[in-house]
């Protein structure tokens, strides 16, 4: 019985883990798609749009358009392949680097494109149909101004402060932020499934600490936990923009943090990590997998518009400046930079997943 019992868990964890690398092939695809649709709509010659790598399980060649369609065996991604991508080709008008920089650019930003519209979807859908993790009183302390006649109840969730959208992915991110809001704020709270503005202006107020001693504390005097509320869709369309781009401003912040040494190495992660990550909130269910679907859009997106060699920001990048100098770069040494990036972004991932494991 013990034994079923582990074998069961075992292929649920096998399970769970493939649903994860298949939704992050997904991520990728959509990201590709980004790049095959604009490169179709611009004139670009694109040789092969494959899902997956590894050797071809299945493909098919386009007898219009002579692209090949591929699906091949490791879920982990997939490609698109522009004619002349890699190369010089000065006598075929159609390949990638013989197209005008402003193409080139769009064709290159439009995976990000694919990538950030895909999130709001998501998080719109998240909205509406799950409702937005936003900070919910859970009690107010006796003395303090949220618990005063017109202050807050306990299951006020709080939609937005001084008229700004609330936005966090961390308990932690709201306390930070309301640090800076001043001594009085405009909390607009849902109560009762309607909109209520309460104002408040902090006070001292006498608390017990965690070792039961009496102190005074200075603040309105409440306490917070994670709560989520449902939005219509308008609702829901507005404060996505403004909850991807919170979302990205985080991302940005950590890999300052990374860099400056202020985030520790170990709470970064590799491609294992993402997708034990991502295997655990699909044992979450369903409203689980759309919202880490949106951070990790969010994530993708971020990551391949930053100026590193083999990503699409580093191609933009080299784009941009061949177009200011108005003559082609050496494309053997841009060649060997992505080569050399690839590498390095390789290495720097499986270091990452080491360092998070140990």
């Amino acid at each position: 019985m013990f034994f079923l019992a582990t074998f069961q868990s075992v292929m649920t964890e096998i399970g769970y883990i493939i649903a994860a690398l298949l939704l992050l092939m997904v991520l990728v695809i959509i990201h590709e798609l980004g790049h095959y649709t604009a490169g179709r709509l611009l004139g670009f010659k694109i040789n092969e749009f494959a899902v997956g790598f590894g050797p071809a399980i299945f493909k098919h060649v386009s007898k219009k358009t002579g692209i090949q369609y591929s699906f091949r065996p490791i879920p982990m991604g997939g490609y698109c392949a522009f004619d002349g991508e890699d190369e010089e080709n000065e006598n075929n008008p159609t390949a990638f680097n013989n197209q005008k920089p402003w193409k080139r650019i769009l064709v290159l930003f439009a995976g990000v494109f694919n990538n950030f519209i895909s999130a709001i979807i998501v998080i719109i859908i998240f909205f509406t149909c799950y409702g937005q993790f936003l900070p919910e009183v859970h009690s107010t302390v006796a003395g303090s101004a949220a618990s005063m006649e017109g202050g807050l109840l306990a299951g006020d969730i709080i939609y937005e402060v001084n008229g700004k959208q609330v936005n966090f992915v961390v308990p932690d991110d709201f306390h930070n932020y309301l640090k800076g809001q001043g001594e009085t704020v405009t909390f607009t709270v849902y109560r009762d499934n309607k909109l209520v503005d309460v104002k408040l202006t902090k006070t001292d107020y006498t608390d017990v600490d965690k070792d039961g001693k009496t102190i005074t504390r200075h603040g309105f005097g409440y306490v917070s936990t994670l709560g989520q509320q449902k939005l219509t869709f308008g609702q829901a369309f507005c404060r996505a923009w403004g909850f991807i781009f919170y979302v990205v401003y985080q991302i940005l912040a950590s890999l300052v943090g990374l860099i400056t040494g202020a985030i520790g190495i170990q709470n970064a992660g590799g491609p294992v990590t993402v997708i034990q990550t991502i295997s655990s909130q699909i044992a979450g269910g369903f409203g689980s997998v759309l919202y880490i679907l949106v951070i990790l859009s969010a994530n993708l997106a971020v990551m391949n518009l930053l100026p590193f060699p083999a990503l699409d920001g580093s191609q933009i990048l080299f784009t941009i400046i061949e177009w200011i100098r108005r003559k082609p770069l050496n494309r053997k040494v841009i060649n060997t930079i992505n080569t050399v990036g690839l590498i390095a972004l390789f290495v720097l991932m499986i270091v990452l997943d080491i360092f998070h494991f140990l």
